[in-house]
C-alpha cells in the first residue's frame, strides 16, 4: 500500500491464519477478497457474522455457501469448484486401460486417504472388503491409489496374498478412477473427484473414538461425505466408524456392482453433483472479482 492507494488483499483458504490477516487488513483500510470459504456450513456457523465484519467479498466453491454469507450481510459469489479445471475434461479411458493393463472385471479403486492415520484405520478394512468381493467376483482386480504423502512401504505389510489381486499405484489417482468401475473412498475431497468422474462409490470414515465424539459434537451437517452434502441427499452409502468394516464395505460394493438400477440411479445423481459444482474457470472468475474490486476503489 503506497501513495495513498488502498490496494487489495486476496486470501485463499487456510482460515486459521487468513482470518487474522483479514482483520489486520480491515484495520488498515485494505479491502479483502476471500477465495475458498472456511467451512462454516459444517461447523462454527456463528462465524459468518464475524467473517462478514472483516471480509468485503467472498468467492465460494459450493453453491449452498452463497445464502449463508448473504444472510450475514457479506457479498458472496459462487465461482465453481477448482476441481472442475483439473477433472472437467473426459480422459482417454481405452488408452489408459491399454497402457496400464488394468482389465479387472470388475476393476475397483481403493482410496484410503492421504493422512497416515486414515490409512492405518481404513486400509485394512478396504483390503478385507477386497478379499470378500474376490470370493464373489473371481475376475475382480483392485487398484490401491496411494496419495503422494503415503510411501508404499507403509502399506506393504497390509497387502493380502496373491489370491486377491491388488496393484499399488503411485501418483496416478485420476487415471485409476477413470479406469475403475467402482471406488472405495475415504471421506474427503477424493469423494468429489470420484463424483466428477462419474464413478459409483462407497464412502468410508473411521477415526479414534475420541476424535469421532469430538467431531460429532461440533459438526452440523447431515452427511459426512462431500458428495452427499453437495447432492443434499444420501446419494452414495456412507460407512462410519463401527460400520466401516470390511464385511459391510463389501456388501455395499456388491450391491452397486450387481443391482443395475441402483447403480444407474447413483451415476445419474453423480452427474447432478458435477453440474452443481459449476464449470471450469473458477480462478478466472475470482480474478474478475478482484479486478472489479480494484476498479471500484
Amino acid at each position: 500500500v503506497q501513495n495513498g492507494e488502498t490496494g487489495l488483499l486476496v486470501l485463499i483458504d487456510f482460515p486459521d491464519f487468513n482470518l487474522r490477516l483479514a482483520g489486520v487488513a480491515r484495520e488498515a483500510g485494505v479491502p479483502v477478497l476471500y477465495y475458498i470459504s472456511p467451512q462454516v456450513w459444517a461447523w462454527r456457523s456463528g462465524r459468518t457474522k464475524m467473517i462478514a465484519g472483516i471480509v468485503d467479498r467472498m468467492a465460494v466453491i459450493f453453491p449452498f455457501e452463497v445464502p449463508l454469507y448473504r444472510e450475514a450481510g457479506l457479498e458472496a459469489e459462487f465461482v465453481g469448484h477448482p476441481l472442475m479445471d483439473t477433472l472437467g475434461m473426459p480422459g482417454d479411458l481405452p488408452l489408459s486401460l491399454a497402457k496400464n493393463g488394468w482389465r479387472g472385471d470388475p476393476l475397483i479403486a481403493l482410496l484410503p486417504g492421504s493422512r497416515h492415520k486414515e490409512v492405518k484405520f481404513l486400509l485394512p478394512e478396504m483390503i478385507r472388503a477386497a478379499q470378500i468381493i474376490s470370493g464373489k467376483k473371481s475376475g475382480a482386480e483392485f487398484l490401491l491409489a496411494l496419495a503422494p504423502s503415503i510411501h508404499p512401504e507403509e502399506v506393504k505389510d497390509l497387502l493380502p496374498p496373491q489370491d486377491t489381486r491388488i496393484q499399488v499405484v503411485e501418483g496416478r489417482t485420476y487415471e485409476v478412477l477413470r479406469a475403475a468401475d467402482l471406488a472405495l473412498v475415504a471421506s474427503g475431497t477424493a469423494t468429489l473427484e470420484t463424483a466428477i468422474l462419474g464413478k459409483p462409490m462407497v464412502i468410508v470414515y473411521r477415526v479414534s473414538p475420541l476424535s469421532y465424539w469430538v467431531a460429532r459434537a461440533m459438526v452440523k451437517v447431515k452427511w459426512i461425505g462431500l458428495v452427499n452434502i453437495v447432492a443434499d441427499r444420501a446419494l452414495v452409502p456412507e460407512l462410519i466408524q463401527a460400520k466401516a468394516k470390511g464385511e459391510q464395505i463389501a456388501l455395499e460394493a456388491l450391491r452397486i456392482l450387481e443391482d443395475g438400477s441402483y447403480r444407474e440411479e447413483m451415476v445419474r445423481g453423480l452427474a447432478g453433483v458435477r453440474e452443481r459444482l459449476g464449470s471450469p474457470g473458477a480462478a478466472d472468475r475470482v480474478a474478475r472479482m478482484a479486478l472489479e474490486m480494484i476498479i471500484e476503489k
